[in-house]
């Protein structure tokens, strides 16, 4: 119960994972669907309608879309409607730069660039 408290008191929410085999790590999968018994066909906890959640993901250069919707899937699943995504695929001489903003795209940023 201590991560889920924290995940009540919190403003923000925000999951980081790499991205393996293309999806999320299990690590991460198996935190998630401990809490599906608070998923909205359960009993939803309305603490969770309000929050903002950003989810982070890097990966060697595969897509990270398919691991950020999984997250995203059980977030929407504990009613958290604001989610956002930013992932970065690791290539050699560079780094490309993915996110959900439509306004982004997919950009090539200099290998020295630091989040």
């Amino acid at each position: 119960m201590p991560v889920w408290n924290a995940m009540l008191k919190a403003d923000l929410l925000v999951f980081a994972a790499p991205v393996y085999a293309l999806r999320t790590p299990g690590q991460m999968k198996a935190l998630l669907d401990h809490f599906c018994c608070h998923w909205m066909v359960h009993r939803p906890d309305k603490a969770m309608f309000t929050k903002c959640a950003v989810i982070l993901t890097n990966s060697i250069g595969a897509s990270n879309r398919e691991a950020q919707k999984d997250i995203a899937t059980s977030l929407q699943w504990l009613g958290i409607s604001d989610v956002r995504r930013l992932g970065f695929g690791l290539m050699e001489g560079g780094v490309l730069y993915y996110s959900d903003n439509a306004n982004y795209g997919i950009k090539r940023i200099d290998s020295t660039y630091f989040i």
